[in-house]
């Protein structure tokens, strides 16, 4: 078994030595091992490469990047794998190019044959070849360019592109989003030619020229200098959205992602993943978020039916987040009639009956009573009376634009995650961003640096506004900002002069955010934190705008979430 890792890995001439080979391309738990080896700031995938490594005696690597033939170094330096290949490829795809492939690939068989009894198989390297030619969908193209790819399926399908995708991240998008997914990454969309007529005589020469022209004219990864044919990737008519992933201090595709977002109108999700597993919260809340803004008629089946009632109505909201859990009655004018808020806890169903029982009381009526009720919020999923739900993006988005239809982008600093969500004229999300497995510009940031400051939260909000000295926190990370806090204690600096400087922070780290998104004014800012004057003047400066704050900001998910059962029980009636 030969391990590999990239596209451009010649794995039919592999099969044809009599190898078997493995895509390394999962995640890991941690980077201890490699770390041990490399420098922390070297490519996610690389460490997790090496991670992987010494599972196989045998590995054949390609120098697509910088990153692999630094891991190349590295396994060289360890000499523990019996065989270990590195592919030279060329940064072009015309020219002498298709002659240095050829010399690669002779090198590669003339090394792996003399480290093995084995000789070329032309039946075995044949099979091969035909099987990466097979046609997977009904139809195939070949773009101007002469570049290869299979992105061409009859049905309305949904493209991972950008960076190579881990297996375990690929899996869980194939099981969270109901359409025909394709990997497009560069670590994917492999394809080669059919075999030309009478190449069963040809001689192993002119077998490696063919080959090597084939392995050229994949579509390109953002390492080779013509970059052009990637348009092949998003140019499809039957192309409904596009999964857009990348890795972290991966700069290639950080360029490609611009481009796809000044060249695509279609609803694009962006992940940046470093091959540890993914936050599954913050995971299924982009991908839902995104199939909401398809607009492909396909909705999800409803929990439990609407109840067809006649005037008056009341419908709910329950916002179920990380710290509390919120919910919003209206009737069908849309009036808000009631609202309460309460305490998560350890336990999201019963924080969600004790919001339902509480709100219900304030309006005298019986949960029962709810025409039906919509929950949202990272337990959304987990409340079983609720009649459907959608993520707290579609309802953030939602209930900002009715308390102010000039909102063009909202954004809410939760307890445990910040939001950026642009919306158009509609009041339709057009574009989000999620911060990305770090606490820092959440809520959770400052807690713990309440906690560290021995202040109630409440008191530290109205300590920041007595600030006299601009102190600066630099560190974005939680854990570095604490510790600067800690040497600014020491230091003798003033508690109001410190939570000023994090509230910098917090508005410097949302500002980056907003920035990604291409947002612009007017803005509003719901969510928990948007109660914290001192954050929201910050903000204010960063952005040289107001930002619009309604009188309960926390409340706008579920008042949200309560639209969208209301705009529910309106599309039955008209249907009935």
């Amino acid at each position: 078994m030969i391990g590999y890792t990239c596209k451009y890995t010649p794995i039919e001439l592999l099969y044809a030595l009599g190898e078997t080979t493995e895509l390394l391309n999962h995640e890991v738990p941690d980077f201890e091992y490699a770390e041990k080896w490399t420098h922390p700031n070297l490519c996610c995938h690389a460490k997790a490469f090496l991670q992987h490594s010494s599972e196989l005696d045998e590995l054949v690597l390609v120098n697509c990047c910088d990153s692999i033939r630094r891991a190349y170094d590295v396994l060289v330096a360890q000499k523990v794998h019996r065989f270990l290949f590195l592919f030279d490829l060329p940064h072009i795809d015309k020219g002498c190019a298709q002659e240095k492939i050829k010399k690669e690939l002779f090198r590669l068989t003339r090394l792996y044959t003399e480290h093995h009894p084995v000789s070329f198989d032309r039946q075995r390297f044949l099979e091969a070849c035909r099987a990466s030619s097979e046609v997977a969908f009904k139809a195939s193209f070949e773009s101007a360019s002469g570049t290869h790819s299979k992105l061409d399926p009859a049905t309305p399908f949904i493209a991972i592109i950008g960076a190579r995708v881990s297996q375990e991240l690929l899996s869980t998008i194939k099981e969270e989003v109901p359409y025909l997914v394709i990997d497009a990454t560069c670590g994917g969309n492999r394809y080669l030619s059919p075999l030309a007529p009478g190449a069963e005589r040809m001689s192993f020469e002119d077998l490696m020229d063919w080959y090597a022209k084939e392995l050229l004219h994949f579509i390109p990864c953002m390492r080779m200098a013509n970059i052009e044919p990637r348009k092949a990737l998003w140019e499809n008519e039957n192309l409904c959205g596009i999964i857009y992933n990348t890795v972290k201090f991966c700069d290639y595709y950080s360029f490609d992602y611009a481009r796809v977002k000044r060249e695509v109108r279609l609803p694009i999700l962006k992940i940046e993943s470093d091959f540890t597993p993914q936050s599954e919260g913050q995971l299924s809340t982009r991908l839902e978020a995104f199939q909401e803004n398809l607009h492909l008629g396909l909705e999800k089946p409803l929990k439990i039916k609407a109840k067809q009632v006649s005037q008056p109505a009341f419908f709910g909201g329950i916002d179920s987040g990380s710290t509390t859990t919120k919910m919003v009655i209206i009737d069908r004018n849309s009036k808000i009639l009631a609202s309460s808020i309460v305490s998560t806890g350890a336990k999201t169903q019963v924080s969600a009956r004790k919001v339902l029982q509480e709100t219900c009381r304030q309006l005298g009526v019986e949960p029962c009573d709810l025409a039906s009720v919509f929950s949202t919020g990272y337990g959304r999923n987990n409340i079983a009376f609720a009649t459907d739900s959608k993520t707290e993006i579609t309802c953030h988005a939602k209930g900002a634009f009715f308390l102010d239809p000039t909102i063009r982008t909202i954004v809410d600093i939760g307890g445990q995650d910040s939001k950026i969500i642009r919306i158009d004229n509609e009041g339709r999300v057009v574009n989000f961003v999620m911060n990305d497995k770090c606490a820092a510009g959440t809520g959770r940031f400052l807690e713990m640096m309440a906690r560290t400051l021995e202040l109630d939260i409440d008191i530290m909000v109205r300590t920041g506004l007595a600030w006299k000295n601009d102190l600066t926190i630099s560190s974005m990370c939680t854990v570095f900002a604490e510790s600067e806090v800690v040497s600014l204690i020491a230091d003798n600096c003033s508690i109001a002069d410190i939570v000023h400087g994090l509230n910098k922070s917090i508005a410097s780290r949302i500002t980056s955010m907003i920035s990604r998104t291409g947002c612009q004014a007017p803005y509003m800012m719901t969510g928990g934190v948007a109660r914290n004057t001192g954050v929201v003047r910050e903000l204010e400066v960063k952005l040289g705008e107001r930002l619009i704050v309604s009188e309960k900001p926390e409340l706008c998910g579920a008042l949200g979430a309560a639209l969208s059962a209301l705009e529910l029980s309106a599309l039955g009636s008209k249907e009935i």
